[in-house]
């Protein structure tokens, strides 16, 4: 450890230690992590592998010298970094590498298209115009896979009639696409409002257009081998996805996605994320004949009516109405064997055991009295999911101003005021940690704004929609209830609409993979007859009825005994949690937290 502690000095190695540790990273038993590369179990798998693979030393972690650190699952394929106090300036941020511009690739010169060329899609079953109407044409390409240039088939990946990209295949299916090329999906100009098919790759969607259809594309880089768990801090960033990040204006409009994805496992696992991302409530799904496991397969072996009927006969995604246990099985048995996760830490202790989150579609109402704190202790649990888990999340906050928000995400950021505070001993944070709190914050929380008009939850829905597609959030924060604008119809009594818009955003969270919170004030509330405290709301005392109750899977009070005066700088809060639907994510019972005024963090009292 001494030449470790040379190269970074204590000080900078134990904050490291501790930084990797909050994480799950730790060294194994009975060893410690050295300068330079080191070995030990992952924090995300090695718990949920079996036998002796649960031992297995299958995460790397490189120590750097200027107290920085990376890491990566050789199983699970978890990576991660800890950028240098050097390199970075403070805590664990960095401005992240500029991309490289965008490039336009050059219009071709010629598009020859010889007879042996249109062979090949003859042996495919797909019409010859077809292939001229795409613009598909004969070329020549480097491939990095096999290190010399081959002639090859060459996709046009065309926006507004512009060329925005090429995809090449060779006869070996090597792929590569123009180098710093934009995104794009392939066909995007024939895009419908009414129905897409998305396939798998540029051969399907010749296939389907051969087949009678126009509003057919795909994602330039193909399937994920393995779908990538939920809590995964990669999942949302992963590039395979950005055409859809870059069109995701114009699909948003599509009422009607139909996924004919290849019928192997990576197809399987880019339909489920295609769904996810898309919103599974809008989302229909093929199944293929025996035999076949893509479009251009039916198409070959079973000819053009096979296909148009497979299309024709895409189920809702999943499928809609009655099922058996049988349909639900493989998530039982996940379940079973510790494969999905229950519940994620809140980041705090002591209430962990009381409520946890899953970003897999909870509906959170969050109740309390004016300037209790709850807006805050809410945005301290976002900070918390963020760090621990990679979410981003999307505040549709009515109270908050934005510039005033990023401010407190600062605070709690940083930990530092960020305004002068009066304890001299507090110093204020500088530019640079500002500018840490700001990439950070520009990473992680997305805001809903309507700027004239208080907004519908329709409205909401549809803004949140955008954010699951473009930046793949995990929460959705709604506060407070009582300044969106409702629409109640005529005859409608307010606990029959309350149910109708807890409904709505129970599915939308459902859909999408998004905890839902909803914060909501109280009805005036009258202090005890024995002194000024005032007492503890909870779900009943929401103005409404009993379905913020009833629909809620997890329902929590925020309060602060006001007739306590704070100690200096620090003041009480209690959280209580009234229900949680399901056992495993925790009871309700309540939970004692310390309130840092000048940089708004709770900190646990045990």
């Amino acid at each position: 450890m001494a030449q470790d502690t040379d190269k970074l000095g204590v000080s900078a190695m134990t904050d490291l230690l501790n930084e990797l540790a909050g994480h799950g990273i730790r060294p194994q038993r009975g060893g410690a992590f050295r300068h330079g590369d080191n070995a030990t179990t992952c924090p995300q798998c090695s718990a949920q592998r079996h036998g002796a693979n649960k031992g297995k030393p299958c995460l790397s972690v490189k120590l750097d010298d200027d107290g920085g650190a990376v890491w990566r699952c050789h199983h699970c394929e978890w990576t991660g970094n800890i950028p240098g106090r050097r390199a970075a300036g403070v805590g664990s941020f960095r401005r992240p590498a500029p991309k490289a511009p965008i490039r336009r690739p050059d219009p071709p010169v010629e598009t020859p298209r010889p007879d042996a060329f249109l062979s090949f899609f003859d042996g495919r079953g797909i019409a010859r115009d077809v292939v001229e109407e795409m613009g598909v044409y004969r070329g020549v390409k480097f491939f990095s896979q096999v290190g010399e240039e081959r002639p090859c088939v060459v996709f046009p990946y065309l926006r507004g009639g512009e060329l925005e990209n090429n995809k090449y295949r060779d006869r070996e299916k090597n792929f590569a696409q123009d180098k710093d090329a934009e995104r794009a999906l392939y066909n995007f100009d024939q895009i419908a409002d009414d129905v897409l098919i998305w396939v798998e790759g540029e051969m399907d969607v010749l296939a389907c257009m051969t087949g009678g259809y126009r509003s057919v594309t795909t994602l330039p880089d193909g399937a994920p081998a393995k779908l990538k768990d939920e809590d995964d801090p990669t999942r949302d960033s992963d590039r395979r996805f950005e055409a859809m990040v870059n069109a995701a204006d114009r699909l948003a409009s599509v009422r009607k996605i139909i996924i004919a994805t290849d019928g192997d496992g990576p197809g399987g696992n880019l339909a489920e994320e295609l769904a996810r991302r898309l919103g599974k409530e809008r989302c229909w799904r093929v199944r293929y004949p025996e035999g076949c496991k893509d479009a251009n397969d039916v198409l070959l072996k079973l000819g053009p009516d096979a296909l148009r009927l497979m299309i024709e006969s895409a189920q809702p995604y999943p499928i809609r109405g009655v099922h058996t246990a049988e349909d639900f099985w493989d998530d039982v048995l996940a379940l079973y064997n510790g494969e999905r996760a229950v519940g994620l830490t809140t980041g705090f202790d002591n209430l962990d055991p009381l409520m946890k989150l899953t970003g897999t579609g909870l509906l959170v109402v969050v109740t309390g009295i004016p300037n209790h704190g709850k807006s805050e202790f809410v945005d301290q649990l976002m900070v918390n999911y963020a760090r621990t888990y990679g979410w981003k999340v999307g505040y549709c906050s009515f109270e908050n101003a934005p510039p005033r928000h990023i401010a407190k995400f600062a605070e709690k950021i940083i930990g530092k005021p960020f305004f002068c505070y009066n304890d001299h001993r507090r110093l204020r944070m500088d530019e640079m940690e500002l500018e840490a709190a700001r990439e950070w914050v520009r990473h992680h929380i997305h805001f809903i704004r309507a700027d004239d008009d208080a907004p519908t939850v329709d409205w909401i829905i549809e803004k949140s929609r955008v954010l699951v597609m473009r930046h793949g959030i995990k929460a959705l924060i709604i506060d407070p209830y009582n300044e969106i604008e409702h629409r109640r119809q005529p005859g409608k009594t307010e606990t029959e609409y309350i149910s109708e818009v807890l409904g709505k955003l129970r599915r939308f969270g459902e859909n999408h993979g998004v905890d839902v919170f909803i914060v909501a004030h109280p009805t005036k509330l009258q202090t005890n007859g024995e002194g000024t405290a005032e007492p503890v709301p909870g779900l009943y005392d929401i103005s409404g009825g009993a379905h913020w109750n009833n629909k809620a899977d997890i329902g929590f009070t925020v309060w602060r005994d006001r007739s306590i005066l704070p100690r200096g700088a620090k003041s009480s809060t209690l959280v209580k949690v009234h229900k949680v639907r399901s056992k495993e994510l925790g009871r309700p019972g309540a939970a004692d937290f310390e309130y840092d005024i000048p940089t708004g963090i709770y900190s646990p009292i045990y």
